[in-house]
């Protein structure tokens, strides 16, 4: 799998900086955050992608 992987993703897991999904939602509850799961409100169709990331 981690053969078709994009190479931020590789780094990524190589410092181990994945983790499972559902840790998010169990710190962070949709219920509770502002947009209550509605990705309408988080998208903005004027960005830009990124070039750079940084994995601290």
């Amino acid at each position: 799998m981690q053969k078709e992987l994009s190479d931020f993703l590789k780094t990524a897991y190589k410092h181990g900086k994945v983790k499972e999904l559902k840790s998010a939602f169990e710190e962070y509850p949709v219920e509770e955050e502002w947009h209550k799961g509605k990705i309408e409100n988080v998208l903005n169709e004027n960005s830009e992608p990124y070039n750079f990331y940084e994995i601290t």
